[in-house]
């Protein structure tokens, strides 16, 4: 799949400051495959409870423009995550024809790559945009920025390790 998302403008606050998030886009693609292990009983059953590994490889891109004050911010990131995982979950069957699939708890290790740009107002503070960068969830301790006058660079690698909740909708043919 290949979620576009344009975000309308809200604030980003925390500390003592607050920043205009005035344009945002994400954009990207997964590849997901499991393998699941069923009882034999449960092969039978309609209500089939199950254990999975799971492999996912994903590609995402992150842009998103900022406003403090008159000063302007923005960063271009790209994150490139595979992850490997086991999962415990059930599946309902419907008429042969539907499932409904729920993952209880699943999880993974991550290994991690995160690419890419930051611009800032010369004049204005890299600190406390870097503070608010800091609260995005799982990457956002992540954003070593280097750099100065105004442009930086980030390059991370890290590994991680996830949780996996699930509810899906399937068509079975």
């Amino acid at each position: 799949y290949r979620p576009e998302m344009n975000g309308p403008n809200f604030l980003l606050q925390g500390g003592e400051s607050e920043f205009e998030l005035t344009g945002a886009k994400s954009t990207g693609m997964a590849f997901h495959g499991e393998y699941r292990f069923y009882t034999n009983k449960a092969r039978q059953q309609p209500v089939k409870p199950y254990i999975a590994m799971y492999l996912q490889h994903s590609l995402l891109g992150l842009q998103a423009k900022y406003k403090k004050e008159t000063f302007d911010y923005a960063f271009t990131a790209d994150w490139n995550y595979t992850t490997l995982g086991i999962q415990y979950g059930i599946q309902w069957i419907k008429n042969d024809r539907y499932a409904l699939d729920l993952t209880l708890l699943g999880f993974g290790v991550n290994s991690n790559r995160l690419t890419g740009t930051a611009e800032v107002d010369p004049v204005a503070s890299v600190g406390f945009f870097e503070e608010h960068l800091n609260g995005i969830p799982q990457i956002g301790q992540r954003f070593g920025l280097e750099g100065k006058d105004g442009n930086y660079t980030f390059d991370e690698n890290f590994v991680a390790v996830s949780l996996r909740f699930a509810l899906r909708v399937g068509w079975l043919f």
